[in-house]
């Protein structure tokens, strides 16, 4: 894991999680997210639930603590089981094209801050 970079970037208006940090995290690459989108970027939660592929209708949005969170069953890249966070989500962080975030994973969570 010494080649990981760290760091993923907002690419045609979405961020893809490669499955190495997902499998870091001990996530099933089949499981769904709850995302908590905050000022400072992201944090992906294992819920538990299995994942299909993404589907507007498939996703709720409340606000907790100040941080606006959706629930979604996450979209799957099944050639190479790389996570998605679709444009939706990116832009209600108010990420621009390019942007870096920093990537921290921890047990059961994938965490994404702004570089």
């Amino acid at each position: 894991m010494d080649n990981l970079s760290w760091e993923v970037s907002v690419e045609n208006g979405q961020i893809e999680i490669p499955a190495a940090y997902v499998e870091l995290s001990g996530i099933s690459s089949a499981l769904s997210f709850s995302i908590k989108v905050g000022s400072k970027g992201f944090r992906l939660v294992d819920e538990g639930h299995e994942g299909i592929h993404f589907d507007e209708d498939q996703f709720e949005i409340r606000e907790s603590d100040g941080a606006t969170v959706a629930k979604y069953l996450t979209k799957i890249n099944h050639c190479d089981r790389t996570h998605i966070i679709p444009s939706m989500f990116v832009d209600s962080a108010e990420l621009e094209e390019g942007q870096k975030l920093e990537v921290k994973v921890g047990k059961g969570n994938i965490k994404l801050f702004r570089s």
